[in-house]
């Protein structure tokens, strides 16, 4: 099978459109893997906005058809309409991806129709390995031909920390546009923070050590990550470093902002996208910190 070029095309923009910051840093990958990495990107973001975007009452029946035609794609790729599934079973094939991975991840999008809020951290990663890690775990597969358990497990890791900085970083977006809360319950109760205090956008004594408790939290797992980018191809290493460089970057500015997430618009403006580059090019991957008192 091959990718065909109308195909790529199409997949190509969706990530240029919806997601500018993986976008810029993908740039810097070999083509093969670049292209592949848009396909992928595409074959991730059209079920999320189905999710997130699409009239209440269409969503559950545009996902299932979603859904229904990867597996139909899966023996006849040449029978669906969709570019980009079309596109990603040949890019599946081509790096000997498992279905298992692209499988938890659509169950993951499936979820985030009737579950709106997690009781604990297990919950929440649960979910995060299917809407976050996987994508990481399948670049992995693409840059790294039969990669062992520990790189899969590191590749899980930095999926999850900037699935983690994304949610801190929207939890306004997350409450106000979609009723979800992704803040374990039983951690919020642990620091007195209330579902009323997100949805009114206050913040409470503790609010601060709160964030900084799930930024830590994030930071331990940006360090494994990066550990795990040490065994890739060097010609690839660079480029995903960026992306998460980038990506706790965020981190930074939530800091920066006294954790003031809900009246805060955190951006990367190209200056600071460059001092990422910096950064990367340096090899200085130490996540910003936290202030020690709160």
């Amino acid at each position: 099978m091959k990718l065909n070029p109308k195909d790529l095309t199409y997949c190509k923009k969706i990530m240029s459109d919806c997601g500018p910051t993986y976008y810029w840093a993908t740039r810097l990958l070999p083509q093969k893997i670049r292209n592949a990495t848009y396909v992928l990107y595409a074959f991730y973001r059209v079920p999320d906005d189905i999710v997130d975007l699409a009239p209440a009452k269409q969503k559950e029946d545009k996902l299932n058809q979603w859904l229904s035609d990867w597996e139909r794609s899966k023996q006849k790729p040449h029978k669906v309409k969709s570019p980009v599934l079309r596109a990603a079973q040949v890019i599946h094939k081509k790096f000997n991806i498992p279905y298992k991975y692209a499988d938890a991840f659509l169950k993951a999008m499936k979820q985030d129709l009737t579950k709106s809020r997690y009781n604990n951290y297990q919950e929440l990663a649960d979910y995060m390995f299917g809407s976050a890690a996987v994508p990481g775990i399948m670049m992995t597969y693409l840059v790294k031909p039969n990669p062992d358990k520990k790189t899969l497990q590191q590749a899980e890791d930095l999926g999850l920390a900037m699935q983690l900085t994304n949610f801190i970083r929207d939890i306004k977006e997350d409450i106000e546009d979609r009723d979800r809360i992704y803040m374990p319950v039983d951690e919020m109760k642990r620091f007195n923070i209330t579902e009323e205090d997100i949805k009114k956008h206050r913040y409470p004594n503790t609010w601060k050590s709160f964030i900084c408790f799930q930024i830590n939290r994030s930071h331990d797992l940006y360090k494994s990550g990066f550990e795990g980018l040490k065994k890739l191809p060097l010609h690839t290493r660079f480029c995903i470093k960026l992306a998460a460089i980038m990506y706790m970057d965020y981190n930074r500015q939530i800091i920066k902002s006294d954790f003031q997430v809900f009246h805060t618009t955190y951006k990367l403006s190209t200056s600071r996208k460059f001092f990422c580059l910096i950064k990367t090019i340096l090899n200085l991957t130490t996540p910003p910190r936290c202030p020690k008192q709160l």
